[in-house]
């Protein structure tokens, strides 16, 4: 049940900060750097 919270926590904050990003204009696949995620991860955590 915690982990639903934390995938919302993580999904909003990515959220909020303008993540995920698109490859391009066309290519409709989201990316998330890998640092963003690591900080993000980190944060809920604490």
């Amino acid at each position: 049940m915690t982990s639903i919270f934390g995938f919302y926590y993580i999904m909003a904050l990515l959220s909020h900060m303008g993540w995920p990003k698109r490859k391009s204009l066309f290519n409709s696949e989201a990316v998330v750097n890998s640092l963003i995620l690591d900080s993000a991860v980190e944060q809920m955590i604490d």
